[in-house]
């Protein structure tokens, strides 16, 4: 059940939000090597973010799931990436933070996965 909580300083219409949510979750997919119909994105735009005494565009994203891939350096890589490219911050500007969550702290439909 990966989930990618995306946080940033850029405004998105409409139409931009469903296209970098609609990425961002076929990217969660790949990288996990997971369904699409268990992934969950969430966007939070227009943050107030203020990074090394800059309020300059920035992002942060959280990706938590059951189960990390080892090489989590390309995880990271495809998540900037894909979040830079859509909202038009620079990659130096975007923190990605990678939560392995035990089975027995996810839950769904009330019941935990282990």
């Amino acid at each position: 059940m990966p989930s990618l909580l995306i946080q940033t300083s850029a405004a998105c219409d409409a139409e931009q939000a469903e296209a970098l949510t609609a990425a961002a979750s076929k990217t969660v997919s790949e990288v996990m090597g997971k369904p699409e119909a268990y992934v969950m994105v969430s966007l939070q735009q227009e943050q107030t973010m203020r990074f090394g005494g800059s309020t300059a565009p920035a992002a942060l994203l959280t990706l938590r799931s059951i189960g990390l891939p080892d090489d989590r350096a390309s995880v990271a890589a495809a998540l900037t990436t894909m979040v830079a490219e859509a909202t038009g911050t620079p990659p130096e500007r975007i923190f990605c933070v990678l939560d392995d969550i035990a089975r027995t702290h996810w839950a769904m439909g009330g019941k935990t996965f282990g």
